[in-house]
């Protein structure tokens, strides 16, 4: 009985495995590539925001909170000329 049991059940995975591997093959590059582009966009919207807030903060001579803005920045995103 224990051995139908684990029999069931790795039939159970390996149908499992099967549909997974099957819906990944119905992924297609072009769909991958356009999820890395809206990603790229994203990030780099996100570092415009981060310098935009920088220079405002620079503007209103608030140093102090510009210089963590940067330094968030940094870590965040990584390192940039105009940072």
């Amino acid at each position: 009985m224990i051995i139908l049991d684990t029999l069931k059940k790795a039939s159970q995975k390996t149908e499992k495995l099967q549909l997974a591997y099957r819906e990944w093959q119905e992924v297609s590059a072009e769909s991958i590539t356009e999820q890395r582009e809206i990603i790229k966009r994203i990030a780099k919207h996100k570092q415009l925001l981060f310098l935009h807030k920088i220079e405002e903060l620079v503007k209103a001579e608030n140093l102090e909170q510009a210089k963590t803005v940067s330094t968030q920045f940094l870590q965040k995103i990584g390192t940039n000329a105009l940072v």
